[in-house]
């Protein structure tokens, strides 16, 4: 494998090459993080989803039921503050 050329000794040419190859890493590699970010938020969401219907199960409500307590109890607070 050769050398690579010390920077004093590339061209004006060379040095930009050089510089659009690590912008375009470095592309891929934001288009890459975003993408793992993106796969953690929604098992993150999922598992949000899942505690949230547990929680319903236990209450031995339907969800309407849950919903409409919720809201209920939201109302009230907000008519107290």
């Amino acid at each position: 494998m050769p050398r690579r050329k010390k920077e004093e000794n590339m061209s004006f040419e060379e040095r930009i090459q050089q510089v659009d190859q690590r912008i375009a890493d470095c592309k891929e590699t934001l288009v890459s993080l975003k993408s793992q970010r993106k796969s953690l938020e929604t098992a993150r969401d999922s598992e949000a989803m899942q505690s949230i219907y547990e929680l319903i199960k236990a209450s031995n409500m339907s969800p309407t039921e849950f919903l409409t307590e919720l809201q209920r109890k939201t109302s009230l607070q907000e008519i107290e503050e």
